[in-house]
């Protein structure tokens, strides 16, 4: 019998290691996440005052409940595996479920949160609730939901399959893999997360074709890659 100790982690350990790395994540993370969902919306980011720290971090709070979304996406994947999903299409799976429960309603805080905040309107966590609620309804909370579901499925695709699956087959290290499949996965997502947030800052709600029409009327294609 091996003397080796056993290495494999407790739930607990997982838990506290995945929350501190979370937690990292959101403090250096945020400020240009929150600045991509800026320029998507469309705002002129280098107006100084959205650089102020209370700006960088606009939304913070629902962006943290976001924190264990990729792990959430790698179990259902796992989990899809095991029934006999084919290893390509479970992240896929995997990817539309997070986006359908967690991401796109986030998504909606943390646009609306900003919109109300330029706007000069009360801002914050409890006031895009209100917002949403009171101009679209609950339905309001899934708007861009399969742009989003079409992002994250892909973005779940790129990093639990396409990513090893690149490395096997061109003998490649790690970050050629990495770099190839997140490159893949940005120029077929940013148009699908860009149009998202488009229909997330409207204060009433309007359709995905209505919002195609308008952001293509105002700079063509460049504007679905607007914060690329």
């Amino acid at each position: 019998m091996s003397d080796v100790p056993n290495s494999k982690k407790s739930p607990l350990t997982s838990f506290v290691s995945g929350l501190a790395a979370g937690l990292g994540d959101t403090i250096i993370n945020y400020p240009p996440y929150g600045l991509h969902y800026r320029l998507g919306r469309g705002t002129n980011i280098w107006n100084w005052k959205y650089w102020t720290p209370r700006e960088l971090y606009r939304g913070v709070i629902p962006y943290a409940s976001i924190i264990p979304v990729t792990c959430f996406m790698d179990g259902i994947s796992d989990l899809l595996k095991e029934k006999g999903v084919h290893p390509a299409l479970a992240p896929f799976i995997s990817g539309i479920i997070s986006a359908t429960f967690i991401a796109t309603p986030v998504g909606n805080l943390i646009v609306t949160d900003q919109r109300l905040a330029e706007s000069k309107k009360p801002a914050g966590p409890r006031n895009s609730y209100r917002d949403i609620q009171i101009h679209r309804g609950y339905n309001g909370f899934a708007t861009g939901v399969y742009w989003l579901a079409g992002r994250d499925g892909i973005y779940s695709w790129s990093v639990f399959f396409a990513k090893g699956a690149i490395q096997k087959r061109l003998d490649c290290g790690d970050i050629a893999a990495s770099t190839i499949a997140g490159t893949v996965a940005t120029i077929l997502t940013q148009p699908m997360d860009t149009s998202a947030t488009y229909l997330q800052n409207q204060e009433h709600r309007i359709t995905m074709r209505e919002g195609v029409e308008r952001m293509y009327r105002e700079k063509g294609l460049k504007r679905f890659y607007r914060g690329v």
